[in-house]
């Protein structure tokens, strides 16, 4: 059975503290980026250490996001003064040429940290998409294969669990056009539980079929899931319309072959009632 098959989705890390370690090794890798340029200080001018300060700020919003990347851009730009901007290991700027300097260094590594956060929001955004686009074909294949409700039901749970952290889930499916009620819960404990966190209806404009539970491992839904299970739950629907309206099709063809069959018999004893009161007929006009 595929509870059997059923493991738990591991609830994904905080993004508050993935968020805090992109902040501390931002931090590191400009300390290191510091270390490496003040031992060459003697050989290189201040125009260089600006330009190879770019570098980790890349690096950071390329790895760990905006605002570690904007992060790191402040901390370069105050590393760059007190390390690298006479009068050394002081924040204070003597001469008006260094304040100009510090600047437009500031103003250029938040620029570029903002420029490569976007570019990387965007590939993030696209590969989101792609991977939604790839779910949902991926969930109508499955469905148009499906022929009875534990089928249907069970592609909906699987794409469900891939799709969202969550506790326990339960698919209910109310009778409705010849659909014997169905339930699918995952584990079977479910009903111990207290209420769901999300609850997902299945209908269509003409009528409602059941509704998705959902219990969270506590994290809620970002925009993108709760997008996803919709349209899991509208894909869904349309499937188990359409084994409705199959299923209604089918009892049609077989109430018209039982009137036809019925009009078949009514016809063949008629005829042979008619026979015999015929033959009676003749007997007592000969007579």
């Amino acid at each position: 059975m595929f509870q059997s098959n059923w493991k738990k989705v591991i609830k994904p890390p905080d993004q508050s503290i993935h968020r805090f370690v992109g902040f501390i090794l931002a931090m590191i890798l400009i300390f290191l980026t510091t270390g490496i340029l003040f031992l060459f200080r003697a050989g290189l001018n201040t125009s260089t250490v600006a330009l190879l300060y770019f570098l980790p700020i890349l690096i950071s919003t390329t790895l760990w996001g905006l605002w570690p990347g904007v992060f790191s851009a402040f901390t370069a730009f105050l590393s760059y003064n007190y390390f690298f901007l006479q009068p050394y290991y002081t924040f204070a700027v003597h001469e008006s040429q260094n304040i100009i300097t510090l600047i437009i260094f500031l103003v250029v590594a938040v620029f570029v940290s903002q420029l490569v956060g976007r570019a990387r929001s965007s590939l993030a955004a696209a590969i989101a998409r792609e991977t939604e686009t790839t779910r949902l074909y991926e969930l109508s294949l499955e469905l148009a294969v499906g022929n009875n409700l534990d089928e249907i039901a069970t592609v909906i749970a699987q794409k469900t669990l891939e799709t969202v952290p969550m506790a326990f889930l339960e698919i209910r499916i109310t009778s409705f056009s010849g659909l014997t009620p169905y339930r699918l819960a995952l584990p079977s404990k479910v009903d111990e539980l207290q209420k769901p966190d999300l609850q997902i209806p299945l209908e269509t404009v003409r009528a409602g079929f059941g509704e998705i539970r959902l219990w969270l491992n506590g994290a809620a839904l970002k925009p993108d899931e709760k997008r996803m299970l919709q349209a899991f739950a509208a894909q869904g629907t349309l499937a188990l319309e359409r084994m409705a309206l199959a299923q209604a099709e089918t009892r049609a063809k077989i109430l018209e072959e039982s009137d036809r069959m019925k009009s078949s018999l009514l016809s063949s004893v008629s005829h042979e009632f008619r026979t015999p009161i015929s033959s009676i007929k003749a007997a007592i006009t000969s007579l």
